[in-house]
């Protein structure tokens, strides 16, 4: 199977939002809190403990914490794809035209840059969102395949090649 596509930045914003919250209310969760020690180690730094223990204020966290949570629900996380959309605005070799090639054997990845063939021992685990499909190469790693590269009858069979190999989407 053979297919090739160009990476733009909505797929990067989509992976990254694939990636960062995994699409499951625990990765949600963990970014809300991360952002509420944000906000309480600012507090306490421009405030001092004695505002920062006010519960007038935790109220008013835990309100901010509860629309936080119910945008990430429609939405995603605006932060994690505002970093995508610009690391992929700075990074050229994000933006080439990709030609690759799927067999049993493995992948083969082409670019004007480069050549690079990955058996499927190489890779690790593989996601899936509305968008995009995701392989593992390294625990921080990961391919980026928009769905709109493939027809349904190729995007069943690449499914089908990938879960033979990977076992079944994480």
């Amino acid at each position: 199977m053979e297919f090739s596509f160009a990476l733009t930045e909505q797929d990067a914003a989509d992976t990254m939002d694939l990636l960062s919250a995994g699409g499951s209310p625990l990765g949600k969760l963990r970014s809300t809190l991360v952002a509420l020690l944000l906000l309480f180690g600012l507090e306490v730094s421009l405030r001092g403990w004695a505002a920062a223990a006010d519960p007038r204020r935790w109220l008013f966290v835990l309100l901010v914490a509860g629309v936080s949570l119910a945008w990430q629900r429609q939405r995603g996380s605006a932060f994690v794809r505002f970093l995508a959309r610009r690391n992929f605005r700075k990074t050229p070799a994000l933006q080439e035209q990709r030609e690759v090639s799927v067999s049993s054997a493995g992948l083969r990845l082409r670019t004007a840059r480069s050549t690079t063939e990955l058996g499927w021992e190489r890779l690790g685990s593989w996601r899936e969102g509305d968008s995009v499909l995701l392989l593992q190469l390294k625990p921080d790693t990961w391919l980026t395949f928009p769905r709109r590269a493939f027809s349904p009858e190729a995007l069943t069979e690449f499914r089908d090649l990938v879960s033979r190999h990977l076992g079944p989407a994480s």
